[in-house]
């Protein structure tokens, strides 16, 4: 069985990781997507300037909030040239 890119960096460590991290962290291909409500978001005010300007283009999360939905997806794939 293939091991992911995780597992091989950090060795048995791996297997004493929450489940859900095995299911994200694990795999060596495919697609993993979820989604949720962050109950808190704030950063410190170094952050503050480089948010306010890529949270206008929907890049990352709002400078702060709470009660945000979010949505994750994360595509594997064996070959770095497959992402350009």
């Amino acid at each position: 069985m293939r091991s992911s890119i995780y597992e091989r960096a950090i060795g048995e460590q791996f297997e004493r990781m929450h489940p859900l991290l095995h299911m994200k962290y694990g795999k060596t291909s495919g697609v993993v997507h979820g989604e949720g409500v962050m109950k808190q978001i704030r950063g410190s005010a170094l952050y503050k300037p480089v948010a306010y300007c890529l949270a206008h283009d929907d890049f990352l999360f709002p400078e702060r909030g709470a009660d945000v939905p979010f949505s994750i997806r994360n595509t594997y794939r064996k070959n770095v040239k497959d992402c350009m």
